[in-house]
């Protein structure tokens, strides 16, 4: 009816020429009713024939256009909605052509998907059409914000999947043989042989004195000979604190005691060997190195 309307008007056609011209381009049952109805209703004018037609092939959205027309939402795209917002404008303003541009611009903004209205209305659009671009934007903006999103999400547990092991996924083969060995620990451990190092003993000057006054061991009270077996020998570590009134210029140092060399080609230096305190109080360990030498014929361990 519409596209006649517009046919009508463009070539001016006369009114009693409408309906003789429409009939031309009926089929079906539009053709079937007419011929009924032009036997009944001759020379009908057209606005009679217009409002006749309606009532036999009345639509039901017609009936309930506004119905429908409150009920639309967008829920697709914004140019389903579009297409559908203006089907049904054009319906409502053929029963009320009173209503103004603003009342389906109103309408439209306000039945757009929430992700796309608070950005719509933002820019206040004034017209239909600036309001369709500013929602179109908004949809391609969503659009790449989502590819985004699952292309980093994809791209993130691909990486996990094959570069970087879940905790719980980790399983330690015990079996398997490493590329380098396994260091020592370094903790210090407790020895349990008879050659182990025990604490450090300090022995004062007068006590010193006294046990040299008695030709005593130093390990234990027997006599100290040449040939004295110390029934407490072992590598053991005593340290001597010399009052410096003595005359000692030497100070405070550590005499280690160790077994004797039968080698006869060392002659005997009267001296006294010293080490370090911090080298007394470490322990043995792959981080260590010990060096052995001979202070006379005394064979002396430096750790």
């Amino acid at each position: 009816m519409k596209k006649c309307l517009k046919y009508f008007n463009l070539c001016k056609i006369p009114d009693n020429q409408r309906v003789d011209l429409a009939s031309m381009y009926m089929v079906g049952r539009a053709e079937s009713s007419f011929n009924s109805y032009i036997v009944v209703r001759q020379n009908v004018v057209w606005d009679e024939f217009i409002v006749d037609l309606c009532a036999r092939f009345k639509e039901e959205i017609a009936g309930n256009v506004v119905e429908e027309f409150n009920k639309l939402y967008q829920t697709n795209s914004i140019d389903d909605y579009l297409d559908a917002f203006e089907n049904l404008r054009g319906l409502m303003l053929q029963r009320n052509p009173l209503l103004p541009d603003q009342y389906f611009l109103d309408s439209f903004i306000g039945r757009l998907k929430p992700v796309v209205k608070p950005f719509v209305r933002a820019f206040k659009p004034q017209t239909l059409a600036s309001t369709v671009e500013y929602a179109r934007l908004q949809e391609e903006s969503l659009t790449v914000s989502r590819y985004v999103a699952k292309y980093n999400s994809q791209n993130s547990t691909f990486v996990h999947n094959n570069n970087v092991p879940s905790p719980n996924s980790f399983v330690p083969n015990s079996t398997a043989k490493g590329l380098l060995p396994t260091p020592k620990s370094s903790t210090p451990q407790t020895l349990t042989s008879s050659n182990s190092i025990g604490p450090a003993r300090f022995i004062s000057a007068a006590e010193r004195a006294e046990k040299m006054r008695k030709g005593e061991c130093y390990f234990c009270n027997e006599p100290f000979t040449r040939n004295h077996q110390c029934k407490l020998k072992g590598t053991q570590m005593f340290a001597i604190e010399v009052i410096g009134d003595e005359g000692d210029e030497q100070g405070d140092c550590d005499v280690v005691e160790e077994e004797e060399v039968s080698d006869e080609g060392f002659e005997m230096v009267e001296t006294v060997p010293c080490i370090s305190m911090n080298a007394l109080s470490g322990s043995s360990g792959f981080q260590t190195m010990r060096v052995t030498d001979y202070v006379g014929k005394k064979a002396i361990h430096i750790n």
